[in-house]
């Protein structure tokens, strides 16, 4: 029950399709030559093929190394690709360390076997953005309790966090 018969069933062999998954079953009834006949029962557990959902940061920053995870389940094997970056440590659990290259595409793939053999592979496609290449201008000797002007050229969009060790920043 719960499968579909691929070909004839009047042979000793039977090829099915099982569409759902849990417990059905497969019956034959054998008749031999003398019009004997038994009937058997073979309960088939349905495994079905995991759905992975691949869960982390995208877009993401060049050589920056992020995080991705499917969800765990018990007895299932991971493997895991990955295409503009490297795995940084495992790569045969549920989560894996990326550690991306330079500015681009990328991409994170998990395949996802259960113990019976049935398997799915999602992928996740991502773009791996540039980081910004600030050069401070500005005097690097300096008289003490004096002020100095540093700059980096303006990027449209970007924000700017200044911090001095061993002295104030003037006006704030």
């Amino acid at each position: 029950s719960g499968g579909n018969v691929i070909g004839p069933n009047t042979l000793s062999t039977l090829d099915a399709t099982w569409s759902s998954g849990g417990f059905h079953s497969v019956t034959v009834t054998v008749t031999n030559a003398s019009g004997c006949s038994r009937t058997v029962t073979s309960n088939v557990f349905v495994d079905m093929p995991p759905i992975p959902v691949i869960t982390g940061p995208s877009p993401v920053c060049e050589f920056d190394t992020t995080q991705y995870s499917v969800p765990f389940v018990s007895g299932n094997f991971y493997i895991w690709n990955v295409v503009g970056g490297n795995i940084i440590g495992f790569s045969v659990g549920n989560t894996i360390n990326v550690q991306w290259g330079s500015f681009g595409s990328g991409l994170v793939e998990c395949r996802q076997i259960s113990p019976a053999g049935c398997d799915s592979t999602v992928t996740k496609i991502l773009t791996i953005n540039s980081k910004p290449a600030p050069f401070i201008t500005g005097t690097i000797n300096v008289c003490e309790n004096s002020d100095f002007n540093y700059a980096v050229a303006t990027n449209p969009g970007s924000s700017y966090s200044w911090t001095v060790s061993g002295g104030t920043i003037s006006g704030s």
